[in-house]
Parts: structure tokens; C-alpha cells; sequence
């Protein structure tokens, strides 16, 4: 499906039990994109995963200028 360039896995302080999600970096976004269409809604664990695509803080939405 692509190269996976790093993951994070959210996990709670006090208990050290992950909360059920995370993030993973893709190498590049077209790896990304596909990503999100093959794993989106798949069963998971006996759990449908919900894949989607990070939303970007890019130079327009920057409070800089």
C-alpha cells in the first residue's frame, strides 16, 4: 500500500492503554490518499476503522503574514 514513514499511537498517561487511535506518515501523499481508500470502513480487530486524511496547516491558514 506505500511506505510508512513514522506512527504514533495515543495512549493514556495514567494507564498506559492506548485511547484507540493514532497517526501514521505516509512517504508520500498519492501512498496516503490510497491508503485511506483501501482501509477506510475495513473491519479491524471486530471493530470498522475510520481512515482518513490529516487536516493541513498550510501558509493560508497561517496567523504569521
Amino acid at each position: 500500500m506505500g511506505s510508512v514513514r513514522g506512527i504514533e499511537i495515543v495512549y493514556n498517561r495514567n494507564t498506559h492503554k492506548s485511547k484507540g487511535y493514532g497517526f501514521i506518515e505516509m512517504a508520500t501523499i498519492d501512498e496516503a490518499k490510497r491508503a485511506v481508500e483501501v482501509l477506510h470502513d475495513q473491519p479491524f480487530m471486530g471493530r470498522k476503522m475510520i481512515v482518513s486524511g490529516a487536516k493541513s496547516q498550510g501558509l493560508a491558514d497561517s496567523d504569521d503574514q
